[in-house]
């Protein structure tokens, strides 16, 4: 720190690098293998107390009444707290705390969502689409004037996303002691700054007196971990009883009562002209907000935190993006940010309020928007008569070189077959997009039969400027390809009587390895100009490719996912 800064810092050339771009093992694998690694609930200190939490089955449900007469007595048994939004049983170990808490009967008091199902969420964003004008986020051209033109078709199609659970592999917990006027953590967090910043906020102190000692290893976070609902209930408990707590979420209560990709519905027009050009796109999205959720209410009330300073802090600098007119999140890769040359675009967004919290999902706003995109430029690239891959490539024009390469290497890799005949029992189908910083496409090949989806092939080209590690990018897409096929074709999060119906695995699906398709994967290296990431981005990539590739097998379209909920399986 104290060496003098060169002026102008001369950076060593690529050809002298030795070690970025090559396949370096992590250095953790083994002590993952081992059981060594250290998670949070490996944390012990103390007078450690452990605490099991109900919270309230609709969103914004409190507490009516607690009977815990059935409640087995056990020495192990600390305590049982009201929290306002939920119950906590605290023991002196964990499996004490989760045992006892099914024994109590809560009473919980009534909300706004206690008879809404997934039935009415439908309808009305529906009506939002049809009838409710939303805040544009762009406006170019003239799109009526295209689709009027003499040669134009004009294509509609809406398409829908469900609600989506992150399933962390580690379930949710945090934990807390509250001491000499310090708030001191140990917590799997996403972010420990915003944690630091969040708990200060919340407690009403000064973020100099907020300690995070984040976890060594985190199971899987996905944006699930920047939330604070389980790091609130450690610090909360802490200090009320003036001991350190560890909270374990249930998979459970996580799934039922935690944060969620929002539930989407998207109305696309667009017009091809009679040379096969697109010309116009209108693009409306209802959606819940998800940079505008900021600290949501449920957890401001455990506090009693005046809820007029909600909005003061998120402009000062809670959410970045808050300051935006419009969900920057709802509109992410749609036409507002899109690398396609089409000269009459509109975009618009009505944000919805909803019974579920809303949070950032892997790859955030890309996963359910590029779905969308992509399955609608195949729609185009039909009507146009045009080969969707070249389609695509027509429209990046001459802007954008890095992503022309990245579809010419699919192509190759694929032996891409060009224009196809829908409904031939076998069928490629095609995405692609640019964000992150990056450029990237997946093509797969399915065969069908009856409602039988069987994976052939997937392949995958990006360009991410520079791959420093090829063994953990190819991780990486990877793992971003299997939590995509299986967001895909077998995940939802549905409700009844405003509760989640989804419990755990048995329920909410994943790939398993007996699933899981060979992946083909290469990078193109664009050089250093140009550096993104791929951590992001194969996730939403693959929901397009498996639709566009069932509609050539099939000759339907699918526009709402899961593709289960179109009956169709592995």
């Amino acid at each position: 720190a104290k060496m003098p800064i060169p002026d102008p810092i001369t950076l060593r050339p690529q050809s002298e690098w030795k070690i970025i771009g090559t396949a370096m093992p992590r250095l953790d694998i083994v002590r993952k293998c081992t059981g060594k690694a250290s998670y949070n609930f490996d944390f012990r200190m103390p007078g450690l107390l452990h605490a099991a939490v109900q919270r309230g089955p609709t969103r914004g449900a409190t507490v009516k009444s607690i009977d815990g007469s059935a409640m087995k007595k056990s020495p192990d048994i600390k305590s049982v707290e009201n929290l306002g939004y939920g119950v906590a049983v605290v023991a002196t170990n964990p499996w004490a705390a989760r045992n006892a808490l099914p024994q109590l009967k809560i009473a919980w008091n009534a909300t706004p969502y206690d008879s809404l199902s997934s039935e009415d969420i439908e309808k009305s964003y529906a009506d939002a689409l049809a009838n409710t004008s939303g805040k544009v986020a762009k406006h170019d051209g003239d799109f009526d004037a295209a689709a009027k033109a003499p040669g134009a078709k004009l294509v509609e199609a809406e398409y829908t996303v469900p609600f989506l659970h992150h399933m962390c592999m580690e379930p949710m917990g945090s934990t807390a002691f509250v001491h000499d006027g310090i708030i001191e953590m140990w917590a799997p967090t996403n972010g420990a700054s915003g944690l630091v910043d969040g708990i200060a906020f919340l407690m009403n102190t000064k973020p100099e007196n907020v300690v995070v000692h984040r976890s060594e290893f985190i199971g899987g976070s996905f944006g699930r971990r920047d939330r604070l609902d389980q790091d609130m209930e450690a610090v909360q408990l802490s200090a009320k009883l003036g001991a350190p707590v560890q909270v374990i979420q249930s998979r459970e209560n996580d799934l039922h009562h935690g944060y969620y990709r929002p539930y989407q519905k998207t109305r696309i027009r667009a017009v091809v002209d009679g040379q096969g050009n697109l010309t116009g796109w209108q693009h409306k999205i209802a959606s819940q907000a998800i940079a505008h959720s900021g600290h949501d209410l449920s957890e401001l009330q455990w506090t009693g935190f005046d809820e007029s300073k909600i909005e003061p802090y998120l402009k000062a600098g809670g959410s970045p993006f808050y300051n935006m007119p419009f969900d920057f999140f709802s509109v992410s890769n749609t036409p507002f940010g899109w690398p396609y040359q089409v000269p009459n675009v509109h975009v618009e967004v009505v944000e919805m309020e909803g019974p579920l919290k809303p949070t950032y999902w892997r790859s955030v706003g890309t996963s359910g928007n590029i779905f969308q995109i992509e399955s609608m430029i195949d729609e185009m690239a039909v009507a146009a008569g045009v080969a969707p891959l070249a389609f695509r490539k027509k429209l990046l024009g001459d802007k954008h070189p890095r992503g022309i390469k990245v579809l010419d290497e699919l192509a190759v890799m694929c032996n891409w077959p060009g224009v196809q005949k829908p409904g031939s029992g076998t069928g490629w189908g095609i995405g692609f997009m640019n964000g992150f910083g990056a450029y990237g496409a997946i093509a797969i090949q399915v065969q069908v039969q009856g409602k039988r989806i069987a994976i052939k092939r997937v392949v995958g080209v990006a360009d991410q400027g520079v791959t420093v590690n090829k063994d953990q990018t190819e991780a990486q897409w990877q793992g971003g390809i299997i939590d995509g096929l299986a967001a895909a074709i077998l995940q939802q999060v549905t409700l009844k009587n405003g509760q989640v119906q989804q419990s755990n695995w048995g329920d909410y699906p994943t790939f398993t390895l007996r699933n899981v398709p060979s992946i083909e994967f290469k990078t193109v290296e664009s050089g250093p100009a140009g550096v993104g990431g791929l951590s992001e981005m194969a996730t939403p990539l693959v929901a397009a490719p498996i639709a566009n590739a069932v509609y050539f097998a099939t000759g339907t379209r699918v526009r709402e996912l899961p593709l289960a909920k179109a009956g169709f399986s592995i």
